[in-house]
């Protein structure tokens, strides 16, 4: 499926369900999400159990599939400064993590040696 299906489809679906359902469902993908993550972290992880992983990413996708459908809704026409504002909201989380990791990086090192 192309982008420009794509979005069709996430239109549709917007205009066939409506904002506060679409919502309700992202929150409800979202609880699977968690769900699934916990059972993954609680079993083996990585590439020795494909179906968890599987299992998981099926989970990721529907998470993003939602958060893609909210995104356009709330990005397209006059409400467009949204995708800006989400660009600098992910920025700051990105240097919010940056900065996490560069605070604990010596007490790891530290943490290395014997």
């Amino acid at each position: 499926m192309n982008q420009e299906q794509t979005e069709f489809l996430y239109d549709k679906a917007m205009q066939v369900y409506g904002i506060k359902a679409q919502l309700h469902q992202l929150a409800e993908e979202c609880i699977e999400l968690a769900d699934e993550a916990m059972h993954t972290a609680k079993g083996t992880i990585g590439k020795e159990n494909p179906v968890t992983a599987a299992q998981l990413f099926q989970e990721i996708v529907d998470v993003r599939i939602m958060c893609e459908q909210i995104e356009r809704y709330f990005g397209e026409g006059e409400n467009g400064y949204m995708k800006d504002m989400m660009q600098n909201f992910r920025l700051d989380k990105l240097e919010r993590l940056k900065f996490r990791l560069e605070k604990i990086e010596p007490l790891m090192k530290r943490l290395e040696k014997p």
